[in-house]
Formats: structure tokens, sequence, C-alpha cells
């Protein structure tokens, strides 16, 4: 390392100028990254209240009646009931086809001589014999809670 000065010989000295040469053949340093501006933390958004809402309640829609159209064994033809009231009085086979089981005493299926082992093939007129026995589940359960209760 060496210190040099700058003057002109023909002036007065107005200023110093130092320059410091190194005779080193190291890289300079590697300049080190600027760091990452730390993040702040998220703020936690403030929930505005929120009012419960009420449950929906789907209205039963009372109907008049229900068309339940049955094929007998040993018939060819289908048979159409129609039934205005609850309870129907008839239990069905839990698998498929649908099948009554069993009719009880003094029911209405009772009146209209329905009797066990007809099979269920229309519900208000619409074919489900392609249904699957939890969709005929709901919806005979659903249509027969529709009637006005006997």
């Amino acid at each position: 390392m060496g210190n040099a000065c700058c003057q002109n010989s023909d002036e007065q000295p107005v200023g110093t100028l130092v320059a410091q040469v190194s005779s080193s053949t190291a890289p300079p340093p590697a300049a080190t990254p600027p760091a990452a501006p730390k993040e702040s933390p998220p703020v936690p958004a403030v929930a505005e209240p929120v009012e419960p809402k009420e449950p929906e309640v789907k209205e039963v829609v009372p109907r008049k009646s229900l068309l339940l159209t049955f094929k007998f064994p040993g018939r060819e033809e289908e048979i159409e009931y129609q039934f205005t009231s609850r309870p129907l009085g008839m239990d069905f086979h839990r698998l498929l086809p649908i099948t009554i089981k069993k009719v009880h005493s003094g029911s209405m299926a009772e009146q209209k001589g329905i009797q066990p082992g007809a099979v269920l093939t229309k519900v208000d007129g619409e074919d489900i014999t392609d249904k699957r026995l939890e969709e005929m589940h709901t919806l005979l359960k659903r249509v027969a809670s529709e009637l006005p209760a006997n």
C-alpha cells in the first residue's frame, strides 16, 4: 500500500488529495444481498357478526290424492288405486321390485282389495321400475306424508 500525493508544483497547495492503492490480487469481497424485508404477521380479519339463518323448512303442500299403480302376480294388467288420506295401510319389502309385504287390517289398502305380493310400478303415473331402492323409500314417505291424516 502506498500513499500518493498530487500537487501542482507552480501553485500554492490548495488541498491534498490522498488515494489509497492496493496491490492485492484478491477479488473484492462479495456484496451481500440486501436483507429481505421482514413480513409482518397477517392482520386477523375482523369478522362481522352474522345473524343466524333460520333453517330452511320445506313447506309440505297437502295433496288431495295419491295414485299408486300395482301389478298383481298372475295378472297381466296393472291396476291403479287412489288414496285420499294416510296411513295407506300397507308395508313394503325393502328390496326391488317394490312389493307389498303386508296389508293392515281395516286400512284403506285392505278396503281397496290390495293384497301382499303386488308390485308397485307407478307413483302418480310415473314409472318407478328403474328407480333405486333409496329413491323409492324417500319418495313413498314424502308422498304419503303429504296426504291428510285419517
